[in-house]
């Protein structure tokens, strides 16, 4: 009647080289311009990567009214995360947990399924993605796309 999932992951990831130009000009006579490579290994980080991210679920079923009934709630956690290589504060995402339940009834014969389910039952505000334009180009704009709010949604399947 019991079923448990869950799941685990790290990855130390890293760049080994983040090679740059950087411009340099020697006023001495004659002026030159020096273009010289630099690397950023270790300011930069893989973007979008968390180090640690992790699921647990656990479903419960019963029979009930000719069918089954099943009750499933679970939690994902994703630890911090940068949207670039280089760190802006405005729009990196700190870590964060979405907790979901679902309850569903499907009838013996398996051809119907009813459902109810909930996402984000705490209502986290968590950053998907996003865009920085700094300077006079858009206005210094920063743009942040996020995850959906707390959702609850319903579902008939009809199985031939």
């Amino acid at each position: 009647s019991f079923r448990a999932n869950f799941s685990a992951g790290y990855i130390d990831g890293q760049f080994n080289e983040y090679m740059s130009n950087t411009v340099v000009v020697n006023p001495a006579p004659p002026p030159a311009t020096i273009i010289v490579p630099i690397d950023l290994s270790g300011s930069a980080a893989l973007q979008n990567t968390p180090d640690l991210t992790g699921s647990f679920s656990l479903t419960f079923e019963a029979p009930i009214a000719n069918g089954t009934f099943a009750f499933t709630p679970s939690v994902a956690y994703r630890g911090d995360s940068q949207m670039f290589e280089f760190a802006t504060p405005a729009l990196d995402q700190q870590a964060y947990s979405l907790y979901n339940a679902s309850v569903t009834w499907t009838s013996n014969s398996d051809h119907v399924r009813l459902g109810l389910h909930a996402l984000n039952l705490s209502d986290e505000e968590y950053r998907v993605g996003g865009y920085n334009f700094p300077g006079g180009t858009f206005g210094n704009s920063i743009i942040g796309f996020y995850g959906p709010p707390r959702t609850i949604t319903g579902s008939i399947e009809l199985r031939f």
